[in-house]
């Protein structure tokens, strides 16, 4: 299941951040029906108006990698637009104070170099723009957002592996930090998958379950079930993202 926002007052959030320093890379798969000004997710300095690092898009169906700490804001714009009624692919990647750049189902868009000094972050959201002074709710959904932190020579063919429908768990895990693949039925199961519990996020307002985008997440080892005839045994595989079975095991359907 993907996450639902209704573009009014619905978001996810958690008062903590993963990333002090650059290079950050954000992630995340999105549906919308209608063209907007809304942020798909972020980093924030939720204290202040002008600190984070996002992905937002725009009325004219753009798609920016967001960079702020005080004064102008530097954006990075898709060179393409993105989808209406479809499942799309962003990523946003980070690199020094000089050098962001937003991939939109893999295409890159236009490099900004502006200097933008490393913000004070201190929160993670998904579904608007989570500073002192809130807005641009999304209506729409969003599937399988991550978090790295580390620089990276192979982007192109990272951003391909991801569109291609690899789960982030798969792609470049070294560098990895945060991960919520937002598939599960269960409101408290899909809060983070990979890394620390102080990431894990929380709904503010009532965001809903929704159909989610064709993800692979690999299995773990097939375990026999064994019912009462042994001619009704059955094979299940599960998913395994993380090793961590309170969290993050569901049945590959």
């Amino acid at each position: 299941m993907s996450k639902q926002y209704d573009g009014i007052n619905q978001y996810s959030a958690v008062a903590a951040c993963p990333v002090n320093a650059y290079p950050v890379m954000l992630a995340c798969w999105f549906y919308v029906s209608s063209a907007q000004d809304a942020v798909l997710m972020g980093v924030y300095d939720a204290t202040a108006p002008d600190g984070w690092l996002r992905i937002k898009i725009t009325a004219t169906q753009k798609v920016y990698a967001s960079g702020r700490n005080g004064g102008a804001i530097a954006n990075s714009d898709s060179i393409n637009t993105y989808n209406l009624n479809a499942w799309n692919h962003a990523l946003a990647y980070f690199d020094s104070p000089t050098f962001r750049i937003i991939y939109l189902n893999t295409v890159p868009g236009n490099i900004n170099f502006t200097n933008i000094a490393f913000p004070a972050l201190n929160a993670i959201a998904l579904g608007r723009n989570h500073t002192s002074a809130p807005g641009l709710y999304l209506d729409g959904r969003i599937a399988d957002a991550a978090i790295w932190n580390n620089s990276l020579p192979g982007l192109d063919q990272m951003v391909t592996a991801l569109y291609s429908g690899l789960s982030s768990r798969l792609v470049d895990l070294p560098g990895l930090v945060a991960y919520w693949p937002l598939i599960h039925t269960t409101v408290a199961a899909c809060r983070i998958a990979f890394g620390s519990d102080a990431y894990e996020l929380a709904d503010y307002n009532g965001p809903v379950n929704a159909e989610h985008p064709r993800i692979v997440y690999g299995v773990k080892p097939s375990v026999n079930l064994v019912a009462a005839s042994a001619a009704k045994a059955v094979t299940q595989y599960w998913h395994n993202l993380s090793g961590r079975p309170d969290k993050d095991l569901l049945p590959v359907i």
